[in-house]
């Protein structure tokens, strides 16, 4: 598995918390990416859902997905089942 790009220098990392020793903020955003996420969680949140829904990494289950039983019948993965495994 590869790490989400871009993927900053560690001096990219190493000048911001250089900074922020310097000079002490609650909060500092780090690259586009960072800046780009928060925002779009600010103002389109369902919106920013869906798309790391579509572009997250395979095998990935939410609390939320819908597990289909081997009887056709969707259930939520979080509830229990009477018998046999548990769904992922």
């Amino acid at each position: 598995m590869q790490p989400v790009p871009p993927v900053y220098q560690p001096e990219v990392a190493a000048e911001a918390i250089y900074s922020v020793i310097q000079r002490p903020v609650n909060e500092l955003w780090v690259g586009k990416s960072t800046i780009q996420s928060i925002l779009g969680q600010v103002f389109f949140p369902r919106l920013l859902d869906r798309l790391m829904v579509k572009k997250s990494v395979g095998g990935t289950v939410y609390r939320s997905a819908k597990v289909v039983r081997p009887t056709g019948r969707p259930v939520h993965a979080g509830a229990r089942q009477s018998s046999g495994p548990r769904p992922l």
